[in-house]
């Protein structure tokens, strides 16, 4: 068979839930544009129309290209690899030692690969085990792919895969079926027991991955989180994580943009083929050290090594001179938390504590653009935020525990900092002195507190800050890209919620009589808010100063609008 010269390869990737980290990419391939194989399924059969050896050559020459891309892009985390030679006849002369040699090739360390068999109607128990003893044998993982037949996969007691994988058909729209959910949650039951970490393929809405995450299941993928892309993302929002309408950490709300960057420590790492006698000695020789990472030549990190391991190991009996000259490779701590140096501290506190809870003595690894970068240790994360909760406590509003008037005119110089467009939008509300004097003070806290929560659910809780001015002002620092569409929902479900602050007689005539500070008896319409937006491009000598100016002046326009109501302007330094 002649082999196609045009593959267009793209990544999806495969996300664990609670770490809210990327676990890894699944690789499809896409025959010749303008032709009829641009759909794989129809290039394999074609091949297999030519005979066995036609088969192995395009896999192969797959499996070639994939690898390439994967390492040419320097992805984060493992490469799921589907092969369609292993289970469907173990005579092919086509093994998992094969594709250890094509990733070394490459580049790219078996550390990183998982091998994915789908689990088929002529499902056979005996072959599956031997394919993941193959796999295991030649040092990578193995996932096991499974398609309808849960009965006969359920069944199955033999060497355990490294993950289970359910698929799409059973998985997509499961939020709104509950056969179906009966059906995963009884597959669940049965893995949970054998260990294996579940992923479930095809979640594409919020309400899905709701349910998936509140169902035991460790990984997701699917549409709701990224398509099939020839340049995937490194990295996911968290909103996307959110399992509930409102999802806000308030007092992570107010420790601004510090990232893990500060807490890097450069430190000696080992190649993937080091042996662990070699590894004794560097710690020999760095007393401090509590962890070595491991990091392939190309810088990518596998994980980290620990001392108290290393050491609990040599301690046994015959330890030293059974696994003295075993590969570092077989020690990697499983639980190695990996973060972007970009990632923001309380960011990193969220994921680190899901992980590694207790263990405050550990490290965990900063990479940049997915390279190694430097170690950080936990008990320091930990000091930092209570450094800055301490300090950020200090300005917090204490009505609304939302940021002061301090870190919002540092979060004003940190846009600034990044040169990258930004929106400003001051909240106020309209006749809120009026309702203050009638309804009280404590009524009038609580409307404060109302818009406080509005403004935080229709806020994007990773892109977006919503800082507190005082009395019933508020700034919110839009970074999202539908900005307008949040205002508009903010506005939205302030009226919607203004009837629980009146008496009904007040509510019903849209209003009330009272003096007004002329003693002069005034209607006073229902509370409003007015939001006045400035869409900013910041030049270097931009001060808070000019910003607050910039929206208080955005806030005028708003307020000379009747009800609740959005005034936009756009900034730049010519106007």
């Amino acid at each position: 068979m002649q082999l196609p010269n045009e593959l267009t390869i793209l990544f999806q990737p495969i996300v664990m839930i609670h770490q809210q980290t990327i676990l890894g990419y699944e690789a499809f391939i896409r025959g010749p544009a303008n032709s009829p194989y641009i759909n794989p399924q129809l290039l394999f059969e074609q091949a297999q129309h030519q005979g066995r050896e036609a088969v192995i050559d395009l896999e192969i020459y797959c499996h070639l290209q994939v690898i390439k891309q994967f390492v040419s892009l320097e992805l984060p985390g493992k490469l799921f690899l589907n092969s369609t030679l292993f289970h469907h006849n173990p005579l092919y002369h086509y093994t998992a030692a094969d594709i250890v040699d094509i990733a070394a090739g490459s580049g790219l360390h078996r550390e990183k690969l998982v091998v994915e068999l789908k689990v088929n109607g002529d499902f056979n128990a005996s072959d599956t085990e031997h394919q993941i003893a193959l796999c295991h044998q030649s040092g990578i993982q193995l996932s096991l792919y499974q398609q309808a037949y849960i009965d006969k996969l359920t069944a199955y007691q033999g060497e355990m895969p490294d993950y289970i994988k359910f698929n799409r058909h059973l998985i997509n729209d499961i939020a709104a079926s509950p056969e179906r959910q009966q059906l995963l949650q009884q597959s669940i039951t049965h893995w949970e027991v054998q260990g294996a970490p579940l992923i479930a393929e095809g979640v594409e809405s919020r309400d899905d991955f709701r349910y998936i995450a509140n169902s035991g299941i460790a990984a997701a993928q699917g549409y709701y989180f990224s398509r099939p892309s020839a340049s995937p993302p490194r990295a996911l929002k968290l909103e996307l994580f959110c399992t509930s309408e409102v999802e806000i950490n308030r007092s992570q709300a107010t420790l601004l943009n510090e990232t893990v960057a500060i807490l890097s420590t450069p430190t000696p790492s080992v190649p993937p083929d080091t042996l662990l006698n070699e590894v004794e000695q560097l710690f020999r020789h760095h007393q401090t050290l509590q962890s070595i990472p491991v990091v392939t030549d190309t810088g990518q990190p596998l994980g980290l090594v620990r001392r108290q391991h290393l050491y609990s190991l040599f301690a046994l009996q015959y330890g030293r001179s059974l696994y003295a000259k075993n590969r570092v490779t077989t020690l990697i701590d499983e639980d190695t938390v990996t973060l972007d140096a970009h990632t923001p501290i309380t960011e990193a506190s969220s994921k680190i504590t899901a992980v590694m809870q207790q263990q405050v003595e550990s490290d965990f690894i900063i990479t940049e653009r997915g390279r190694y970068l430097g170690i950080g240790k936990v008990i320091e994360l930990l000091r930092r935020i209570t450094e800055l909760q301490v300090r950020n406590a200090h300005y917090a509003n204490p009505l609304t525990l939302l940021p002061g008037n301090v870190p919002i005119y540092e979060h004003f110089e940190g846009c600034v900092r990044d040169g990258m467009t930004f929106v400003v939008a001051y909240c106020d509300l309209d006749h809120f002195k009026p309702f203050n004097d009638i309804y009280g003070y404590s009524q009038g806290d609580g409307v404060i507190r109302k818009v406080a929560e509005i403004l935080l659910e229709h806020s994007g809780s990773a892109t977006d800050f919503v800082g507190h001015v005082g009395g019933d002002d508020f700034i919110i620092i839009f970074r999202s890209i539908d900005w307008k569409r949040r205002c508009h929902k903010i506005l939205e479900r302030f009226a919607a919620s203004v009837a629980e602050f009146y008496a009904s007689d007040d509510y019903q005539r849209g209003g009330f009589y009272a003096k007004s500070r002329q003693g002069e008896m005034t209607f006073y319409h229902l509370l409003s808010l007015s939001i006045g937006a400035v869409e900013i491009n910041p030049h270097p000598e931009m001060t808070h100063h000019d910003i607050s100016t910039l929206t208080t002046e955005a806030k005028k326009g708003a307020k000379a609008i009747a009800g609740n109501s959005l005034y936009v302007r756009t900034y730049t330094k010519a106007s």
